[in-house]
């Protein structure tokens, strides 16, 4: 995985960092308002911060929201 954290480094803006001093986590699951990294460690999202707000990953009543409204308008 040091792949994706190398890659991640090289071409991502981490906000709210020193850049130079970050050690990015390689997330490679999502489920509600879980995380877990490459090491299976298990995170809370807490990432909301000022930009949008956490429903959860996956979260079914949003996905089928999303659905819905993608068949109104659908041509």
């Amino acid at each position: 995985m040091s792949n994706v954290k190398d890659t991640s480094l090289k071409y991502n803006l981490h906000s709210w960092s020193a850049q130079k001093k970050i050690n990015p986590l390689v997330i490679t699951k999502a489920e509600d308002i879980y995380l877990w990294d490459d090491a299976g460690n298990k995170y809370y999202d807490m990432s909301s911060q000022l930009v949008n707000a956490n429903l959860g990953h996956g979260n079914k009543a949003v996905v089928q929201a999303i659905k819905d409204q993608a068949d109104k308008i659908r041509l």
